[in-house]
């Protein structure tokens, strides 16, 4: 028995099993029920005359290889986060086998990924982010019909702990940035600052900032949900940039290249200073979940919080901020006046 529905982007697909074989297809070109009906007679028909050995079975075999590559390129064209997205698809092509085939992958191959992960420390968070772009892996391999099942389809995400986050107290980044370079100094100070996701920071240039009107664009090219963000240019910023002011493209460049920091650099550089000063568990993101923690905490609202951090709904400015414990007990205490 097959059946035909309409999916959330609009496209209607057919599935079902016919003679003990699953079946999941793209309705392509159909626009309304009638017609995606039309679409799934004509392949049940041709899928029964395959099993039936009356007609050849034209499906190809494709190799992970090449589902990746055209996964990719659906990635650059639609402007998405395509580094981050490379670099998961790339660890999964590592792990499965690059020439395995496509519909051989199965569930157990994707759980046996994700425990994988896990083993290696992956936040919870994280390992859905890498389901989640396997699983739209698949899904493009399905309406080029490349195969007819997702072998993601009845996995769930792990639950992830949204509650803990980590935020950086004035002491500890009064005490990191006496122990870092003066550049690299100037950026984590730019992201207290302005909120700015470390690869912003990295890569602004010059041409991002408008000295005249005060403000800050960053291009959807470059940042995460492909959309424009722009931020005030406060002056504390704006004399950061000047500071950094030197004979290339970008606002802060490593000395000893000329060139942005890379990211690995960065990082590590980072990590050495906290370190040196006791700090651990922390990250440079969460340099990002202290500014708007901070915020929150001087009574700015939350719409404006999630307009300067350029988060695409309320509901994940919420998760990603949080009053202190002493403001809760601030809170507390106020009950203590109808005794």
């Amino acid at each position: 028995m097959m059946v035909v529905y309409k999916s959330k982007n609009g496209k209607w697909y057919c599935q079902g099993m016919v003679k003990g074989q699953r079946y999941h297809k793209l309705c392509d070109g159909a626009k309304t029920q009638k017609e995606a009906k039309a679409i799934e007679d004509t392949e049940r028909y041709k899928l029964r005359q395959i099993q039936g050995g009356i007609i050849l079975n034209e499906h190809k075999e494709y190799r992970l290889r090449y589902l990746k590559q055209l996964y990719l390129e659906y990635t650059e064209t639609n402007n998405k986060d395509l580094k981050h997205v490379k670099c998961r698809i790339n660890i999964f092509e590592n792990f499965i086998g690059a020439n395995i085939l496509i519909n051989k992958i199965l569930p157990k191959d994707i759980e046996r990924f994700k425990r994988y992960l896990i083993d290696k420390g992956l936040q919870s968070a994280t390992v859905n982010r890498y389901f989640s772009n396997i699983h739209k892996m698949f899904n493009i391999g399905i309406e080029n019909d490349l195969l007819i099942k997702n072998p993601c389809s009845n996995m769930k995400k792990l639950i992830e702990d949204n509650e803990v986050i980590n935020v950086y107290s004035i002491d500890e980044e009064i005490e990191l940035l006496k122990h870092l370079p003066q550049i690299v100094g100037d950026m984590v100070s730019f992201a207290f600052l302005s909120g700015l996701r470390k690869s912003n920071i990295r890569l602004l240039k010059f041409s991002d900032v408008n000295f005249n009107f005060k403000f800050i664009t960053i291009p959807p090219s470059k940042f995460k949900g492909g959309k424009t963000h722009i931020i005030p240019l406060t002056d504390k910023l704006e004399e950061i940039i000047k500071r950094n002011n030197n004979n290339t493209d970008y606002v802060f460049i490593n000395p000893k290249t000329s060139e942005p920091y890379s990211d690995d650099v960065l990082s590590n550089i980072f990590k050495s200073a906290c370190k040196t000063v006791g700090i651990t568990g922390k990250r440079f993101h969460d340099i990002r979940h202290t500014t708007a923690t901070r915020l929150i905490e001087k009574g700015v609202d939350i719409i404006t919080v999630k307009e300067l951090l350029g988060h695409s709904s309320v509901s994940i400015t919420q998760k990603y901020t949080h009053t202190s414990l002493n403001k809760k007990m601030e809170a507390l205490k106020l009950l203590n006046s109808y005794k």
